[in-house]
């Protein structure tokens, strides 16, 4: 049988609410001195990209 891990749902959803906060308020963060949302023709296509 194989060793199954089971992530903690909890776990996701605040990774998914801090992810959401990011793209929405980057701009407004230290962090756009370094990354941004990848855009194409000036939309973004890419959170994660």
């Amino acid at each position: 049988m194989p060793d199954t891990v089971i992530e903690d749902p909890l776990a996701f959803a605040l990774e998914e609410h801090l992810e959401d906060f990011l793209v929405r308020n980057g701009s407004q963060t230290e962090l756009s001195c370094d990354f941004a949302i990848y855009e194409e023709d000036g939309d973004p296509v890419g959170q994660q990209y």
